[in-house]
């Protein structure tokens, strides 16, 4: 019979591998145990059936065992989420000073680069610890990378007080349009990851330098 709780996910709300305590019913004589896991037919999900493990023991056992884990995950979250929370306060006094100074573009790019940062890292912790779905990490982060990439060619035009030439506008819609285009086609695997990923490292190279 069926254990009620566990239930496979759609592929919007998987998560990352985490521990789960499945209470089995009392039974008497042999019994046979068996599992059901999926993994999206998309080169979006990695087929990584090592992650995925089974533990036996009393129930008490078991659920010290998960309090364990699940501290273990949150102390590492924890740390990593107060740092960025603190550049997230950074980033809105920036937009305000670029209310009351326009004429400082700079303010406002470094704001929105600094936000950007801080919410793609929350996600992405949040998503590969287990807490959030994946799907955050491709349709949060992914997209973020993006805007911090243009908020950083905006920056340092306005710091120095220069014009944003016509080849860096094409170069930033570019930028703009790949994910707009391919995002949603990667994600149902139309085209792999491993495609898009090469061709937002070849578009974002020019604005590591």
């Amino acid at each position: 019979r069926r254990v009620s709780g566990p239930q496979l996910l759609a592929d919007r709300s998987i998560t990352y591998p985490r521990s789960e305590v499945v209470e089995l019913p009392a039974i008497s004589g042999s019994a046979l145990i068996a599992l059901r896991t999926r993994i999206p037919a998309t080169s979006m999900f990695f087929a990584d059936r090592g992650s995925f493990r089974v533990t036996l023991g009393s129930l008490p056992a078991i659920r010290d065992a998960h309090r364990a884990e699940t501290a273990a995950r949150f102390d590492a979250l924890l740390s990593g989420i107060a740092v960025y929370f603190l550049v997230l306060f950074a980033g809105v006094p920036l937009l305000a000073l670029f209310w009351y100074q326009p004429d400082h573009r700079e303010y406002m790019w470094l704001g929105i680069y600094l936000i950007a940062d801080a919410v793609d890292t929350v996600s992405f912790n949040l998503s590969s610890s287990g807490l959030t779905p994946f799907s955050g990490v491709w349709f949060v982060c992914t997209p973020l990378n993006y805007v911090m990439a243009i908020a950083m060619i905006e920056f340092a035009f306005s710091f120095v007080g220069q014009k944003v030439t016509r080849m860096v506008r094409i170069y930033e819609l570019a930028i703009v349009a790949w994910p707009l285009v391919m995002i949603l086609p990667a994600w149902f695997g139309f085209v792999t990851r491993d495609f898009f990923n090469m061709g937002e490292k070849c578009l974002l190279i020019p604005v590591c330098f």
